[in-house]
């Protein structure tokens, strides 16, 4: 009886350091959603705007501090979050790219469904790819990115693309499984 106290207790531990790892591990996770790169643009953009728009200045800072906000409160939020708070937060995103892209990004929304939930942070790092490696790779510099959403008789379906830089689909091949 003894015996199986001591085991019962060290399984346990064992997992609640499994546990305690697994969220450390997250919020590293979450930690690197904020892409330094896109911290800079946005404060240098944000700096730029200080002494041409006060009202524009303003309203970029509180779009930067919602987006922080967001992204830090990811950390210790479990669960699933609703698409209309995915895309709200993809739109606070994407307006600070707006600053230092201006005319340069266009965004186009097909949102027909809004009824359905998923992880938190799930649509804006895809809709940051596509702004990264689309649009800002590509020759012009230049380009869209459409986001719409849709439900089938099976899921619903998140659709994200640009027209920007593109890559060669054969890669894909060579990925295998992983």
């Amino acid at each position: 009886f003894y015996l199986v106290a001591i085991y019962q207790r060290e399984i346990k531990l064992k997992l609640r350091t499994s546990e305690l790892e697994l969220e450390k591990s997250r919020r590293l996770l979450t930690l690197s959603q904020i892409q330094p790169h896109f911290m800079y643009n946005s404060l240098t953009s944000i700096i730029y705007l200080c002494d041409k728009d006060t009202q524009k200045t303003k309203n970029a800072l509180i779009d930067f501090s919602k987006y922080l906000r967001k992204n830090l409160d990811a950390m210790s939020r479990s669960g699933l979050v609703s698409i209309k708070e995915e895309l709200e937060h993809t739109k606070v995103y994407l307006s600070l790219e707006k600053l230092r892209f201006n005319e340069d990004l266009n965004i186009e929304f097909d949102i027909k469904d809004e009824m359905f939930m998923l992880p938190v942070l799930t649509v804006q790092p895809i809709v940051e790819n596509a702004v990264k490696h689309g649009i800002n790779g590509s020759d012009s510099g230049c380009g869209t990115v459409y986001i719409s959403t849709e439900e089938t008789d099976r899921f619903h379906r998140i659709i994200i693309r640009d027209d920007g830089a593109g890559f060669d689909t054969d890669i894909l091949k060579d990925l295998g499984e992983s």
